[in-house]
């Protein structure tokens, strides 16, 4: 634990906003496809915008 807060004293914070969690969400999809599906990386990076787009729209309705 001792080396955890000497950690935080030197980490960033991420900041706190609901975009973000749509950005992450968009990318965690094809990214786990990459390694459970066969998709490829290069598809896999298609794929990201185009899912954290439709969860921006969906979650800002």
């Amino acid at each position: 634990m001792p080396l955890a807060i000497e950690q935080a004293k030197y980490s960033l914070p991420m900041p706190v906003d609901s975009r973000l969690r749509f950005l992450w969400d968009g990318r965690r999809g094809p990214y786990r496809r990459v390694f459970t599906e066969n998709l490829s990386p290069d598809e896999a990076a298609r794929l990201m915008p185009r899912e954290a787009e439709r969860r921006i729209t969906e979650g800002l309705r």
